[in-house]
C-alpha cells in the first residue's frame, strides 16, 4: 500500500510492501502518481519525500509476477507511464530517502528527484536487459543526464550492482547518510526547503523542468515504442515465468 503522512508543509509519502521489497503493483502506481498529484495541489504542502518500509529496500520497481497477465498492448496504459509523467513535471521540490536496494523503477524514478538521501547500505540496479526488455522511464535521457553516459550504459545494458558510494561520486544520490539516519536527514532536509520563499522555489522549480522537458518526452516515446515490441518476445515472457521474487 502506499501511506501519506502531512507535517511541517512536507507530505511523505511511504511506500509500504516490505514483504515484497516494497515491488510497486499496479494499484499501487496510481496511488502513488495520486498522492504525488494531490501534494502539488495543496497549498499548504511544499515539499514531498519519497520513501520505502523497513531497511531492505526503497523499491523494487515493478511487481513482475503481476505482468504476464497485462496484455502487451494494455502495458501502454500501465499507470506506471502516468506516475513518470508527473514526477517529470513536478512543480515543487522531490526528496527520496533510499536504503537498501534499489531496482528497476526503484531507480529510474531517482533522477526526477531533486534530492536523494542514501543509506550506506544502498544500492542501485536497472535488469532490463537481463529481463529481455529495453530500459524505461525515461531513463535513456534521464540516467543518461545524470550520471553521464558511460554510466548510464553499464547499468541499463549490464544490470550491474552500482554501490551507494558510486551512486554519489556519479551524482544518482545527493548525500550518503548511516541507514538509520537518512529518513531524518531527507525530512530535515525537506522541512528547510518548505521554509524557502515560495515564489522563488516554484520558479526555479519549473525553470529546472522546463530545461529537459523536450528531452523527457522523446525519451519517454522512444521508450514506449520500443518496449511494446519487446514485451510480448519469447525472451520477456520467459524472463517472467522464471521470477521468483526482486533481484538479489
Amino acid at each position: 500500500m502506499i501511506n501519506v503522512e502531512d507535517d511541517s508543509g512536507v507530505r511523505t509519502i511511504t511506500i509500504d510492501r516490505p514483504e515484497a521489497r516494497n515491488a510497486l503493483t499496479s494499484a499501487m502506481f496510481a496511488s502513488l502518481d495520486l498522492a504525488l498529484r494531490h501534494a502539488a495541489l495543496e497549498t499548504s504542502l511544499r515539499t514531498v519525500v519519497v520513501t520505502g518500509a523497513g531497511d531492505e529496500a526503497f523499491c523494487a520497481g515493478q511487481d513482475l509476477k503481476e505482468l504476464p497477465d497485462i496484455d502487451p498492448p494494455a502495458l501502454a496504459s500501465h499507470p506506471f507511464h502516468a506516475f513518470i509523467e508527473t514526477l517529470a513535471g513536478y512543480p515543487k521540490p522531490l526528496v527520496a530517502a533510499v536504503r537498501g536496494v534499489a531496482v528497476g523503477a526503484g531507480v529510474t524514478m531517482l533522477p526526477y528527484f531533486d534530492f536523494v538521501v542514501a543509506g550506506s547500505d544502498a544500492r542501485f540496479q536497472t535488469p532490463f536487459v537481463k529481463l529481455g526488455v529495453p530500459t524505461e522511464g525515461g531513463s535513456s535521457f534521464m540516467l543518461a543526464t545524470t550520471v553521464g553516459p558511460r554510466l548510464a550504459a553499464r547499468m541499463l545494458l549490464t544490470g550491474e550492482w552500482i554501490l551507494a558510494d558510486e551512486a554519489l561520486s556519479a551524482g544518482l544520490v545527493t548525500t550518503v547518510v548511516d541507514g538509520d539516519r537518512v529518513l531524518g536527514v531527507a525530512l530535515d532536509l525537506a522541512r528547510r526547503l518548505a521554509a524557502l520563499p515560495a515564489g522563488a522555489v516554484t520558479a526555479t522549480k519549473r525553470l529546472l523542468v522546463e530545461a529537459r522537458r523536450g528531452g523527457v518526452s522523446a525519451a519517454l516515446t522512444r521508450e514506449r515504442a520500443a518496449g511494446l515490441d519487446m514485451y510480448g518476445e519469447p525472451a520477456f515472457r520467459s524472463a517472467l515465468a522464471r521470477f521468483d521474487g526482486p533481484a538479489d
